[in-house]
């Protein structure tokens, strides 16, 4: 099952101990108080809109952090900024549209956020820093097993 569930709220609880009733995708559930949390935005036309760096969320919590990465990865855009942590959803597919030379180089020299997040943003702050600064730096890459770490 899904740990969160996106749904909008049908009336409020009436009296001490109710919960909210609530429409998701497929049915009418009633919800405690607490487990209620605000959701992404949308756009005006009502599409969901998603965020670049899940720092300009409008609310950060687990829920929307996660839905977060979760419409961007249904988008194609597997690379999401968390301040200046990257964020990388493995799609288990070649997405050789985000890997050329000139892709590469329209990252260099240019700050975190002014392009879509991308490992190369990330690569080449880390080199400037380094050169330019001569602060040292390191690169952290995490995840399971099989995860694509390497790739």
């Amino acid at each position: 099952g899904e740990p969160f569930y996106r749904g909008a709220v049908v009336t409020p609880p009436v009296g001490q101990g109710d919960g909210y009733l609530v429409r998701t995708a497929d049915r009418l559930v009633t919800v405690s108080p607490r487990a209620v949390l605000p959701a992404c935005e949308t756009t005006l036309h009502g599409e969901e809109r998603d965020c670049a760096d899940n720092t300009a969320l409008a609310y950060l919590s687990d829920a929307t952090l996660l839905h977060n990465l979760r419409t961007r990865f249904e988008r194609r855009e597997v690379y999401t900024y968390t301040g200046a942590m990257l964020l990388a959803v493995n799609p288990f597919v070649a997405l050789d549209h985000l890997y050329s030379a000139d892709n590469m180089a329209r990252y260099r020299g240019r700050p975190l956020g002014a392009e879509p997040p991308h490992v190369y943003a990330l690569a080449d702050r880390a080199y400037r820093l380094h050169r330019v600064e001569k602060r040292d730096q390191s690169i952290v890459v995490s995840g399971e097993s099989g995860a694509g770490k390497t790739e």
